[in-house]
């Protein structure tokens, strides 16, 4: 119907991405009412991480835990620790997050492994995952995998060979 858990985790969405987080916290809500759900459960977390609240981060974790898989459970820790600043922690669980996968990693977990990667300054290894994000997905988000060649060129402070990477 037109209650349903689907459409709220929709809507939720929306207003997430609109960036109003108090709407999307009330969609969620009202859907994780109607039945729990992984992917409410989550964006119950993503919230958490854009409002600051590390707590609340944390105790949607220990919910996913029950309901998600290991590999994506280890993305979303590794999301948390990066925001809140533990980039070693947020490095270990982005390792952990493709190791886990079965068959070939997410877009999103070799790109959050790469940014670990960069943050903690293991520029050869975020190359080897450049390269395998490119591999796997060249024809794909070409956006996001130019920002971040960019970002790993200014961190070796190659500032023209970063401004090579748009032109």
């Amino acid at each position: 119907g037109r209650g349903g858990t689907a459409l709220h985790r929709e809507i939720a969405n929306a207003y997430f991405l609109l960036g109003d987080l108090p709407q999307a916290k009330q969609y969620v809500d009202r859907g994780l009412r109607i039945r729990e759900n992984r992917f409410l459960v989550d964006l119950r977390v993503q919230i958490a991480i854009a409002e600051g609240q590390e707590q609340e981060a944390r105790r949607g974790l220990v919910q996913l835990e029950a309901m998600d898989s290991e590999a994506f459970v280890w993305h979303r820790l590794s999301t948390v620790e990066l925001r809140f600043g533990q980039f070693k922690e947020a490095l270990r669980a982005a390792e952990q997050a493709v190791a886990k996968v079965e068959g070939r990693a997410p877009f999103g977990m070799l790109a959050q492994l790469m940014t670990c990667q960069i943050r903690e300054g293991q520029h050869a290894e975020a190359d080897t995952t450049l390269q395998k994000i490119n591999r796997s997905y060249g024809n794909q988000k070409a956006d996001i995998r130019l920002g971040l060649e960019c970002r790993l060129e200014v961190e070796r402070k190659r500032f023209p060979k970063a401004l090579e990477v748009f032109a």
